[in-house]
């Protein structure tokens, strides 16, 4: 997009950023320039408006005490160590803003990592205002400053899986198969959340009327089967006992693939044809915890699979999900089924609810209702203007209110 105010900007990063692969793809022309071990920190212009975004890491490691002649500038961990925050004083005083890429997640616990991060920060005297994660949580879908412990943190929800579904999943050439099945449930990490819906599928007799798959099981259902023993017949009847449980013929990928987010898009699509509805089993549920700074709507690719693939779905999430879906201009099946689970605060009730939601859309998968809904979702999602649009309202508009305003040359 030309003259846009993300356009003027200057985004330095160590190994690229999803957000900036995302504008790009979008027509954005970024200018990115990346710091390696031989950066030569005198060519930076200081009259720009100049970030340094960087992948947020999952894991506090020992990083922090390692040699800087040996930190990897390009390794998960790397935003911890002794090296990285040196490189972030030196932005610092040549009045860079510093952005955290967390697209792929929508994390809102207070974690050990992020506490020690934001401590960094301030014992570098670096003002508040000058440090902004950017990640998936379209709770708010305007940016908030959010309180982490003593700690404000403005944030900006950005739609990673909006876009990159579309460029990432390859669009089916054949969409005609008899129907095998009545659910199609695709799961990659199993945890607990996903294994109370399967409960309910067992318990409703309709595991024999899905496709599903788990590939690999989370901690917390681990723990949870080891802590009560009285569930292993029903986690066997799902297959718990001979992970991965796969599909015949789908796409073959290695375990250790399986684990990354690179096995997002790698999957025969055809499954999506062979049942009548999707039932998303999205991220995020419930919580166990208190101990965060927001709730959370994480509208990932599962979601926009189904509504790329054309398919009736339901969706196993947070509440607002189908909501949000509203708002970025989708229509779902409320007109069809009662969708009243969306704003159910009991989970167990929300779960009989997306079961019986699923079996009433079943039984009109193929209705014009249906059909019509599913037709023009498909040609919105996969409209780039679309998009672009979204993108402006959702995170540019308000990228350029917070940070527009400090810059001389603008």
């Amino acid at each position: 997009m030309k003259n846009s105010y993300i356009d003027k900007c200057v985004f330095y990063t160590f190994q690229g950023s999803n957000v900036l692969t995302d504008l790009q793809k979008l027509g954005y022309n970024i200018n990115r320039i990346e710091i390696n071990q031989s950066f030569d920190y005198n060519s930076i212009d200081e009259e720009k408006s100049n970030f340094l975004i960087f992948n947020w890491s999952r894991y506090l490691s020992d990083a922090y005490d390692e040699p800087k002649s040996k930190s990897e500038y390009t390794k998960q961990g790397f935003i911890f160590t002794k090296k990285f925050f040196e490189i972030v004083h030196i932005l610092s005083e040549k009045g860079f803003n510093f952005l955290i890429d967390n697209v792929m997640e929508a994390d809102v616990y207070i974690t050990a990592e992020m506490v020690f991060f934001l401590e960094k920060f301030r014992l570098m005297k670096i003002d508040e205002d000058r440090l902004a994660m950017i990640y998936n949580n379209s709770f708010n879908l305007k940016s908030s400053y959010v309180k982490i412990r003593d700690y404000n943190l403005n944030t900006f929800h950005f739609p990673h899986f909006f876009i990159s579904t579309l460029f990432e999943l390859p669009e089916p050439e054949k969409t005609e198969f008899p129907k095998e099945k009545d659910f199609l449930i695709l799961n990659r990490r199993f945890g607990l959340n996903k294994f109370k819906l399967f409960k309910k599928i067992c318990e409703n007799n309709l595991l024999d009327k899905s496709l599903y798959t788990i590939l690999t099981l989370l901690s917390d259902i681990k723990y949870h089967l080891n802590k009560h023993p009285e569930l292993n017949d029903i986690a066997n009847q799902m297959g718990l006992d001979r992970i991965p449980v796969k599909l015949t013929n789908d796409v073959d990928i290695p375990f250790e693939i399986i684990k990354t987010d690179k096995y997002l898009y790698k999957l025969n699509t055809d499954v999506f044809f062979k049942t009548k509805v999707n039932i998303v089993t999205e991220t995020f549920l419930d919580y166990t915890s208190n101990d965060r700074f927001s709730d959370t709507i994480h509208i990932t690719e599962k979601t926009w699979k189904a509504i790329y693939m054309g398919v009736p779905f339901v969706v196993s999430g947070t509440n607002g999900h189908m909501e949000n879906l509203h708002k970025f201009g989708f229509r779902t099946f409320g007109n069809v089924v009662d969708e009243s689970y969306d704003s159910e605060d009991d989970v167990d009730t929300k779960l009989d609810k997306v079961i019986t939601a699923a079996k009433d859309l079943a039984k009109k998968y193929n209705s014009k209702k249906v059909l019509d809904i599913i037709e023009y979702n498909k040609a919105l999602f996969k409209n780039l203007e679309h998009k672009k649009s979204i993108v402006e309202n959702f995170f540019v508009k308000d990228f350029q209110n917070i940070f527009k305003k400090k810059i001389k040359y603008i």
